[in-house]
């Protein structure tokens, strides 16, 4: 019996000395930790993050073809005013900037029938030794363009592109089928739940990350008519996602690319779906 007892005794003060030399190495190891903190090792990781953080500010100000904003800021599009959605619905007035840079509304010329070139007379030749009037037969003058063959607004003209429609106009797209494409930049999953009716969906996440993907959705978007209206959405408020479905359109050569912000979620709310 004593000698069990001795033996429990010897067990237990070898589990406590080991318990305390396991104390002893971590109180050890955390003072190590905290001098090196404390000494060269912090300041070598401080000298890092700055040097680093100056290297990125260098290059996105000066050096990045599309910098990053500091501070972020929600993309700015022009709204569509109902004469400038009716233009480029219909494409029968383009509107161009005035003298003074104000918005001005061109409508077409009307074309000269027949019979009002067959009776008029070619004005007299100008006098020796004076030059042609404006009228002159040399001058060399283009038809005028009708309505419908004139070219839509460009990005480099009066309309930059996208231009915000809002939810009035997007039923007044709805209400005429077939004179719009509606594509939905959100998650796939999410454009099952609830979409626009015809809608197509290019999930720009999924486009950006996987290049199969985006080259399938390259073949869709080249596929479908230039001049056709295009209105891309997806959940709208602080979403992104509809802007950067823009960015990659418009480079296409799409000229009637429509945003709608309120997007989804207000279409939903307004429609009163679940």
């Amino acid at each position: 019996m004593s000698e069990q007892i001795m033996t429990s005794n010897e067990g237990g003060r070898e589990k406590s000395d080991g318990q305390r030399a396991e104390t002893t190495s971590v109180r050890t190891a955390r003072e190590r930790f905290g001098d090196a903190l404390s000494g060269s090792v912090l300041r070598e990781a401080v000298v890092i993050v700055l040097v680093s953080a100056v290297c990125a500010g260098v290059v996105n100000t000066w050096y990045h073809p599309s910098p990053l904003p500091y501070v972020y800021e929600s993309r700015k599009v022009e709204a569509a005013s109902d004469t400038l959605f009716e233009a480029l619905v219909n494409q029968g007035a383009v509107p161009t900037p005035s003298a003074d840079g104000a918005r001005a509304t061109v409508s077409a010329p009307t074309a000269t029938t027949t019979a009002e070139v067959a009776t008029k007379k070619d004005p007299p030749a100008p006098a020796p030794g004076t030059a042609p009037s404006a009228s002159s037969p040399n001058d060399k003058t283009q038809a005028p363009k009708s309505a419908e063959n004139m070219p839509p607004p460009s990005q480099d003209g009066a309309v930059k592109l996208p231009v915000a429609v809002n939810y009035e106009q997007v039923m007044k797209l709805l209400a005429r089928p077939g004179s719009a494409t509606f594509i939905d930049a959100r998650k796939g999953e999410e454009h099952e739940k609830g979409s626009f009716p015809g809608s197509l969906n290019v999930d720009v996440l999924q486009f950006q990350a996987n290049p199969l993907y985006r080259d399938e959705c390259m073949r869709l978007l080249y596929s479908l008519p230039k001049d056709k209206i295009v209105v891309a959405y997806c959940g709208g408020g602080n979403c992104e996602l509809s802007h950067e479905l823009c960015d990659i359109m418009i480079p296409m050569g799409f000229t009637r690319v429509f945003i709608y912000l309120g997007g989804w979620n207000e279409y939903k709310e307004k429609q009163g779906l679940k």
